[in-house]
């Protein structure tokens, strides 16, 4: 249909279209486009990673450094700190103790066997398995101490101190240790008693290899034959860990009363007290004092022979010697001290006078003269009569003592009493080693302990094989000492 150029209203067509046909183009597979393959990490990738790994590593390491080096700062700084070195101390050594290792550590170079096992023996008894403390007992800077406690008992202590290490610091280390353990092994005994009494140690009866010493006095070279003086033997038992049983009965077997010192170790025997001078026997001394006063001054034996034995030696020396005498107007006695009174026996005894007697002369004028002797007296058919007279003290003790020579061994060579202050010894005959040359002979001591000392003191030997002791006044033991022979070039 026309229609005309201008339409004031659109005409609808309202005829209902057809269905809109779709058109679908034919239908061509797309190709997929090809993958390229995969491939490993590029270069770039490879450093990176390196660099990586390595900062870790690095990382790692130089923390394994730093802390090597902090533990072992750490370790130094904690050894500088007493309180850690006393409790590894007393952690080595005391919390599960070897105690004999201990003893030998407190006591080095000890060669007592006996004495170890006594130790161990007393400590594995006293602690068993308890545990054991310890207590700082002082705080110095140089030294520290502490004490090891079983319970509030002590029973050991150690010491620490500090030490200067490589670095110039301080460290606390181990110092010393000590037991306390008071046994002995080699304990001696005494006993003094007098000659002829029987003595049993333990059971066992003690011989003349026993008596260490006998004392004696100076009166047994001038009394009457057959009479001593005072005598007394001295046995002694050593090698003893404890107070010894000690028996004793005179030559007639009657028991004998001891006495026992504790400190000394010593057993002596009781005897009745001394009898003091009768006035018979005072009298007896002045008068012979006087009869001898009065023969050197005027003369005449009338008085002598009241009093001394006409045959007797000391009577015929008196009255035998030359004298000189002055011419007196006068004379007496002023003072007179009688000392020293010894009862040998019931027919013998001794007393020390001193006399002063004044004399005027004619031409010297007062002059006092002194009488300062010993007089003997024993009675001989009912008389008693000066046996000796003497300007000494016969009192004074004389005393031999036993000295032993070993070798180095300690084998027995020879034993002996010796008188105290003889000048020489003969000494038994020693080989020296191979390389070695004999110096002489130095004492032995063993203490409590049994532990062996040598003193210092070497005493040498003359052409004779005897050997001088100097001061000796005890029993002693002398070993050889030997030194290097020289080499000659």
């Amino acid at each position: 249909m026309y229609q005309g150029k201008f339409q004031s209203d659109p005409i609808v067509d309202e005829t209902p279209a057809p269905a809109e046909q779709v058109r679908t183009a034919p239908v061509n597979p797309r190709r997929r486009r090809p993958q390229p393959k995969r491939r490993g990490p590029t270069k770039g990738t490879l450093l990176f990673y390196a660099a990586y790994l390595a900062a870790i590593l690095l990382f790692f390491i130089c923390l394994t450094i730093g802390m090597i080096f902090a533990k072992n700062w750490l370790a130094d700084f904690q050894a500088a700190q007493p309180d850690t070195a006393s409790r590894q101390v007393f952690a080595d050594l005391f919390e599960q103790p070897d105690w004999g290792e201990l003893y030998l550590l407190a006591n080095p170079g000890s060669t007592n066997e006996k004495a170890v096992a006594a130790y161990i023996a007393h400590m594995t008894e006293q602690v068993g398995s308890d545990k054991l403390s310890f207590v700082e007992t002082s705080g110095g800077t140089s030294v520290k101490k502490y004490y090891v406690l079983h319970g509030r008992q002590v029973v050991a202590a150690f010491s620490i101190a500090p030490v200067t290490g490589a670095d110039g610091s301080d460290q606390w280390q181990f110092d010393n240790v000590e037991v306390y353990f008071n046994w002995a092994c080699n304990l001696t005994y005494s006993i003094l008693v007098q000659p002829g009494c029987v003595v049993t140690a333990n059971g066992e009866k003690l011989g003349e290899d026993d008596i260490f010493r006998k004392i004696s006095t100076k009166a047994d070279e001038y009394l009457p034959s057959g009479v001593r003086g005072y005598q007394m033997v001295e046995y002694q038992v050593n090698g003893l860990e404890a107070k010894p049983e000690i028996s004793v009965v005179d030559a007639k077997g009657n028991p004998v009363e001891l006495t026992f010192n504790e400190s000394a170790k010593s057993f002596t025997q009781v005897l009745p007290d001394a009898p003091t001078i009768t006035d018979e026997q005072s009298k007896l001394i002045r008068g012979a004092a006087e009869a001898y006063t009065k023969f050197i001054i005027v003369g005449g034996t009338t008085e002598m022979r009241k009093y001394f034995d006409s045959s007797s030696t000391i009577y015929k020396t008196i009255t035998g010697g030359m004298i000189i005498r002055q011419a007196i107007t006068g004379y007496e006695f002023t003072s007179c001290e009688i000392t020293d009174y010894y009862r040998y026996s019931d027919t013998v005894f001794s007393a020390k006078i001193k006399l002063i007697t004044t004399v005027h002369t004619v031409k010297y004028g007062v002059q006092d003269k002194e009488v300062d002797s010993t007089f003997i007296f024993k009675k001989t058919n009912g008389k008693w009569v000066v046996h000796d007279m003497l300007n000494l003290d016969i009192q004074e003790q004389v005393q031999t003592v036993r000295v032993t020579f070993q070798n180095a061994a300690g084998d027995e060579l020879s034993s002996k009493l010796v008188e105290v202050g003889s000048p020489l010894l003969t000494a038994p005959s020693v080989t020296a080693p191979a390389g070695k040359v004999f110096k002489g002979w130095q004492e032995k001591r063993i203490d409590e302990q049994g532990n062996i000392n040598l003193v210092d003191a070497v005493y040498p030997v003359n052409d004779t094989n005897a050997v001088s002791i100097s001061k000796l006044a005890n029993p002693m033991i002398l070993v050889p000492v030997f030194e290097d022979a020289e080499v000659s070039d």
